[in-house]
């Protein structure tokens, strides 16, 4: 089974009526118990990253989060924002980051780029890892961000995209994935990475 983790922020139904539509078992987390049922972990996010690092260390179960994550290396995809907590610090914000990857947040800062990156855009696959299976080079995905990752260490990349320089949209980091675009967004090739995570991992 899947978790979906809830921490106030993100669009956990979109997730949860995506797994469902797909016939995967997947299981909103709401407390210290629910991560007992689950074998791999969404972590979604909308928002600012500030406000995103402080409600997730503010729930009861982000001590069993961490260990899970650092100690017992459970798989976790984060998305966008999720993303981005995952690293050391962002511009967005003042908070530190999780530290989980070894890496920050930037802005977008090329003139004339209009803010946010919104819509379709490819992605250049560079390392071909299993959740990118049957999904071709170039493909478009949803994009919705103001932020990029930065400092990524090169062989964590999985995935580059261009809006008018080039960012890393994907890494993997042992059991940890970042994605900057939105899979749940992002019809079936959305839909092709969350499965191919699940069978992975789950």
């Amino acid at each position: 089974m899947i978790g979906i983790i809830n921490y106030g922020l993100g669009n956990l139904k979109a997730f949860e009526n995506l797994f469902k539509s797909n016939s995967i078992p997947c299981l909103i987390i709401e407390n210290e118990k629910d991560f007992d049922k689950v074998k791999c972990l969404i972590l979604p996010g909308v928002g600012a990253f500030d406000n995103a690092i402080t409600k997730l260390k503010s729930q009861s179960y982000f001590i069993k989060l961490n260990n899970l994550i650092c100690k017992h290396q459970i798989p976790i995809m984060g998305i966008c924002i999720g993303m981005h907590i995952m690293l050391e610090e962002s511009e967005e914000g003042n908070e530190k980051g999780l530290s989980w990857v070894k890496g920050n947040v930037k802005k977008f800062k090329e003139s004339n780029l209009m803010l946010p990156h919104m819509g379709w855009n490819d992605i250049e696959i560079l390392n071909n890892d299993e959740i990118f299976v049957d999904i071709d080079d170039y493909n478009e995905f949803y994009f919705l961000h103001s932020y990029y990752v930065e400092n990524i260490e090169t062989q964590n990349i999985l995935t580059n995209t261009i809006y008018k320089r080039k960012f890393c949209s994907a890494f993997k980091h042992k059991n940890i994935y970042g994605i900057q675009f939105h899979p749940e967004k992002s019809h079936s090739n959305g839909v092709k990475i969350l499965k191919n995570f699940y069978k992975k991992y789950a």
